[in-house]
């Protein structure tokens, strides 16, 4: 697919699907990432902050739910949900670094992982003009650094080791999702190219 028209397909994508409902529901997420920053950073209302997580995993498991069941899947949606998901994850393990080390590395898995993905998956549309769904161990990654993120959150008073086990168990998952994204990715350039 050719540049232009590769400009051309995003900007169709952008102008039919902005207003879906499931979309709206993911640029709520980001509206919630400042309001996190605010309450753990600024306010240190740590049991607010972590509602915050908690009513963000639920707009992302609504906006999926919404989509499926309506039949308002769209491929704009297939981009937003993760990016608006991905922002608030690395958001909040930059905020945790201050008092927990292990999340620096979590940070720059997170990180990569986007950065190779994104790439990857840009690839992907301007051969193939298809979007990358998410999959379930991008769904299990989600929900593990989510539910470590909540407690690290609201239980402020959580001792080191524990802290540290679900760290790794983040790492862990994070990483898994990194590997799996990025074969599953290949995989379906390789398929487009023998079609």
């Amino acid at each position: 697919m050719e540049d232009k028209k590769l400009t051309e397909r995003a900007w169709e994508i952008v102008k039919r699907d902005w207003k879906s409902i499931p979309n709206f529901l993911s640029y709520l997420r980001f509206v919630l990432i400042p309001v996190f920053v605010w309450l753990y950073v600024a306010k240190k209302a740590y049991m607010w902050a972590a509602i915050v997580v908690v009513a963000s995993f639920i707009t992302d498991v609504l906006d999926g739910w919404v989509a499926r069941t309506f039949h308002m899947t769209t491929e704009m949606g297939q981009i937003l949900d993760p990016v608006a998901d991905k922002a608030t994850q690395i958001t909040m393990f930059l905020c945790l670094i201050s008092r927990y080390k292990l999340a620096i590395p979590l940070v720059m898995i997170m990180v990569a992982k986007e950065i190779t993905v994104g790439a990857i998956g840009v690839r992907l549309f301007r051969d193939t003009g298809k979007v990358e769904k998410a999959k379930w161990f991008g769904k299990a990654a989600t929900f593990v650094i989510v539910a470590v993120a909540f407690t690290l959150v609201l239980w402020f008073e959580i001792p080191a080791n524990v802290a540290d086990i679900l760290l790794w168990l983040a790492i862990a998952f994070a990483s898994f999702g990194f590997v799996m994204y990025v074969i599953s990715l290949l995989i379906e350039i390789k398929e487009a190219k023998k079609g």
